[in-house]
């Protein structure tokens, strides 16, 4: 079983994903598009990694906590091409541009949100299935 799945961390480490060409579309907010695709790749690629050696030390509570993460942030990637896709097929990018900087930028508190004018979170928890 750890065979498999090292090969397929060994993909996602050498799969990073292409920059994205600062003009590829006007209907989009590319340079935070790109940088939200960037830290939840590399994110997903760290978890699976840490999972992994978790998995293998034995130590399950750890590995179990760091699944969960990796889940949530596979919930995130997916919202973001769904809003992506979305911004592209209406031509209108305000949902996207709000998503990305909650996203990007989000408060985890209603504190923070409301007292430096921070934008909400996205909750990835009602994104998972």
């Amino acid at each position: 079983m750890f065979n498999k799945l090292e090969k397929k961390i060994m993909t996602l480490n050498n799969s990073c994903p292409d920059a994205i060409p600062m003009n590829i579309s006007l209907n989009i907010d590319v340079p935070r598009a790109a940088t939200l695709r960037e830290c939840l790749f590399h994110r997903i690629k760290d978890l699976a990694s840490g999972t992994l050696e978790e998995c293998k030390q034995n130590r399950l509570i750890s590995a179990m906590t760091l699944q969960r993460a990796l889940m949530e942030t596979e919930s995130l990637f997916n919202l973001f091409i769904d809003k992506l896709i979305e911004a592209i097929k209406t031509k209108d990018s305000n949902n996207l541009k709000d998503f990305l900087t909650r996203a990007l930028r989000g408060a985890r508190s209603d504190i923070a949100t409301k007292e430096f004018g921070r934008p909400p979170s996205t909750s990835v928890l009602t994104l998972i299935a």
